[in-house]
């Protein structure tokens, strides 16, 4: 009998802690779920969050691209026009430039005509002085008095008539027409003649003009050349200040489109900037959102672990109290009801 009280006792013992292990477990679960259910809370108010600040992000990267774009096509354009305005300026100065060279080419080649008519001019003018000077030397050698095989007194008579008295007067066609001197004599002459001109060209002869004779020659020809030079100094003066007018212009139109340029990327940067005040706050405003829900979530999760903690403990405790209980009981096998009865009969 004390040892059926006592087997009794033990079961109720162990009912007792099963039933606290149940409560207890049924606590520890609760928590879990609590932990669950933070998550997937945290999770859909983050991810809700996130959608909201991606919709918003979207919507301010449409504008500012629509503001790039548009930008972009005005730079475009601006960038085009510049370079319109250096490929007009290049062709206008090359223009400028092979209307200036085409003018001092014609010049100098006129400046060296000038200069190949003057040295004629004066090789001419030394030609003439020469031949002046040896004319007269030849009307030193008298026909008369000269050596002449062939031609005697009645043909130099015939000559003389015909006007032909000295070297000087000797020429083919003219002796010719003499009567009385065919080919042979009149050959004759012309060599006479000849040998006379060496002769004469021997004793000296002008190897230059004179001085006065040269200037004069050189100064007609030095008023052409200077003409010349002050064209070429008004046609380079021309070329010079039609140039840089182009230039000053380029500069101008350039300096037009580099302002326009700047404004385009100020404004464009303004409207940029705005677009992002505008959206900026709102997207700021949710990521605060979302790191304040994912601090709270932390917080409560922190809590509930904090709260687990314990639950779990108590149910590790409850089962080794559990298990020793069982134990117990096992040494209380063989002790029944039955058994008690038979017992009491006995």
């Amino acid at each position: 009998l004390p040892s059926f009280k006592e087997k009794a006792g033990v079961m109720a013992k162990a009912r007792a802690i099963s039933k606290e292990l149940y409560y207890t477990k049924l606590k520890a679960q609760g928590i879990s779920n609590d932990l669950d259910r933070n998550a997937r809370n945290e999770e859909s108010q983050v991810k809700e969050l996130k959608e909201r600040q991606q919709k918003l992000a979207e919507k301010e990267k449409v504008k500012v691209e629509r503001i790039e774009k548009g930008l972009q096509i005005s730079l475009n354009v601006l960038n085009g026009s510049l370079q319109t305005i250096n490929r007009e300026e290049s062709d206008s100065l090359q223009r400028s430039e092979s209307q200036r060279l085409t003018i001092t080419n014609d010049l100098n080649r006129k400046r060296q005509d000038i200069l190949k008519a003057q040295t004629s001019e004066l090789d001419n003018a030394l030609a003439v002085l020469k031949q002046t000077y040896l004319r007269t030397q030849l009307t030193r050698f008298a026909i008369r008095e000269a050596w002449l095989a062939g031609i005697g007194p009645a043909l130099r008579e015939r000559l003389a008539r015909a006007g032909i008295t000295t070297a000087a007067e000797i020429e083919y066609w003219r002796v010719r027409r003499v009567d009385g001197i065919g080919n042979v004599k009149a050959q004759a002459l012309v060599g006479w003649r000849r040998d006379m001109e060496r002769k004469a060209m021997l004793q000296g002869g002008p190897t230059q003009l004179d001085q006065a004779t040269q200037q004069d020659i050189k100064n007609r020809y030095n008023a052409k050349i200077q003409a010349i030079a002050a064209q070429e100094t008004t046609v380079n003066q021309k070329a010079r200040d039609e140039q840089q007018q182009i230039r000053t212009h380029s500069n101008s139109l350039r300096q037009q489109i580099y302002t326009k340029r700047s404004e385009e990327q100020s404004q464009g940067a303004q409207h940029i900037e705005s677009i992002r005040t505008e959206y900026s706050p709102g997207i700021e405003a949710l990521s605060n959102q979302i790191q304040e829900t994912i601090s709270s979530a932390g917080k409560e999760k922190t809590l509930l672990n904090q709260a687990l903690l314990p639950s779990r403990k108590s149910v590790m405790e409850k089962n080794f109290s559990l298990a020793r209980v069982q134990f117990e009981l096992s040494h209380y096998k063989n002790i029944s009801f039955a058994n008690y009865l038979k017992g009491l009969v006995s």
